[in-house]
């Protein structure tokens, strides 16, 4: 029985074998060359991504990797400076500090790919600035200095004995802050990388008379937001200075106009004194006021409780008038009838200017908007219209108090029309100023 069996297994064994070899016998596939991939022959695209990052001490160039490229070839200016790298970051330290053009070409057996040039510069250190000047007995009230442009510089530091007067990007500087005395000057040219020794130099004025009194100063008397001051120009000044009850209120002006936003509805006496290191001219003097201010820019609804922000036909809380606080005073919007307004208490003879500024969000023929005040006494309105406009107008009223009384000023919608908006500033009522 055992004998059988192992028969039986070795005669099993034997056909596996036969028939592996019927089914499988070499030669008896075909193979389709046109089937077969032939090996690729392309170039490399051109790199991506190139960044050049430039410091003090290098230049950092890096790319995108590039598929099939066998390595990156880097030229400085044309010149090759790395061949065959593997990586897709190049440290380079230039001998100079002028601008370089980096090409970088991608490449592998079969060829280069197009290059993809960028540019980068070492940072360098400054030089002591050349050919500085301090002007020498050339100007009465300023000392000027200059000096040539240093290629790695960023700014330049000016001192007097130590101490930064100035902090500059251009070649040149005016020193007005002067005396009859001789200054000693420093000009430092610095950078992200350092900084140059100092360039130094004397400066000194030249001797001049000292100013005369300006001409026609004017202080204004009809502005209700503040008094403008005025004068002609005169030689040998160094700055201007103005007074009020002697005290100093501007100082070290330049220019031939200031603007005081401390004036009072009382005219006061303002005082111009020109003066250089060489004597001060006598002062002119002229008198200006800032009329009742009703309400000017800003927060009117704190700095004026109660003032303009009233409701007509619209229920309180409603959207009628909309406050803003800071760019312009208030918007009337949406309802016909809203109306901003005002009660002023004026005296009987006075004759008084009722200044607005306003525009409107669209310049639609339908925009109608008048403007009114009423004297108490007569209960008749006086009206007018606004115009239909988009731009910021500034429009005045003048009124003569027929007597001592509430005036209701008042700026009135009568469109209805909810996309319209009336947008007010600067609005006052004040006594017209005399003749000056």
């Amino acid at each position: 029985m055992i004998r059988k069996n192992i028969f039986l297994s070795l005669l099993a064994a034997a056909m596996v074998i036969v028939g592996c070899e019927e089914q499988y016998t070499i030669g008896e596939f075909s193979v389709d060359e046109a089937l077969t991939p032939a090996p690729r022959t392309d170039t490399p695209a051109s790199v991506t991504g190139l960044e050049i990052t430039s410091s003090c001490s290098e230049v950092i160039i890096e790319w995108d990797t590039i598929p099939r490229a066998a390595g990156y070839d880097i030229y400085a200016d044309e010149t090759l400076i790395v061949e065959g790298l593997t990586e897709t970051m190049f440290v380079y330290v230039p001998d100079h500090n002028d601008l370089i053009n980096y090409k970088i070409v991608s490449t592998n057996t079969h060829g280069d790919a197009e290059s993809v040039s960028g540019t980068g510069q070492l940072f360098g250190t400054p030089a002591m600035v050349s050919n500085f000047n301090a002007s020498d007995e050339e100007y009465a009230t300023k000392i000027v200095l200059t000096w040539d442009a240093d290629k790695n510089a960023t700014g330049y530091r000016i001192e007097v004995e130590g101490e930064v007067i100035a902090d500059v990007t251009e070649t040149e500087y005016t020193d007005n802050d002067v005396t009859i005395y001789a200054k000693t000057y420093s000009v430092i040219a610095y950078s992200t990388c350092g900084e140059a020794e100092a360039a130094v130099d004397d400066g000194i004025i030249t001797q001049a008379p000292p100013p005369v009194t300006p001409g026609n100063f004017i202080a204004t008397r009809d502005n209700p937001f503040f008094v403008e001051l005025k004068w002609d120009p005169v030689d040998n000044v160094q700055y201007y200075k103005i007074l009020v009850d002697g005290q100093v209120i501007a100082d070290q002006l330049t220019e031939t106009t200031y603007i005081d936003y401390e004036g009072t509805a009382s005219p006061k006496e303002y005082s111009l004194v020109a003066y250089s290191p060489f004597g001060e001219a006598d002062a002119a003097t002229s008198m200006g006021s800032q009329p009742l201010n009703v309400l000017a820019n800003g927060d009117f609804e704190e700095a004026f409780p109660g003032g303009w922000n009233t409701w007509g036909n619209g229920a309180v809380g409603s959207d009628v008038i909309d406050v803003y606080r800071g760019d312009f005073c208030g918007r009337i919007h949406n309802k016909k009838g809203s109306f901003m307004q005002k009660d002023i208490v004026l005296e009987a003879g006075e004759v008084y200017i009722f200044r607005y500024t306003y525009k409107w969000n669209t310049d639609a023929a339908t925009n109608t908007t008048v403007g009114s005040y009423t004297p108490s006494a007569t209960g008749t309105a006086v009206t007018w219209d606004l115009k239909s406009t988009t731009e910021w107008t500034t429009e005045e009223v003048e009124l003569t108090a027929l007597a001592t009384g509430t005036y209701k000023f008042n700026f009135f919608k009568n469109d209805g029309i909810a996309a319209s908006d009336l947008f007010m500033d600067d609005i006052a009522v004040f006594k017209k100023p005399d003749a000056q």
